[in-house]
């Protein structure tokens, strides 16, 4: 669905910015 699509780019965006900031 549209919705979960959403959610799951936004814990993607959410991972990636964290990875990045401990890396």
């Amino acid at each position: 669905s549209l919705f979960s699509e959403l959610a799951s780019l936004k814990i993607a965006e959410t991972w990636y910015s964290n990875t990045r900031y401990l890396a």
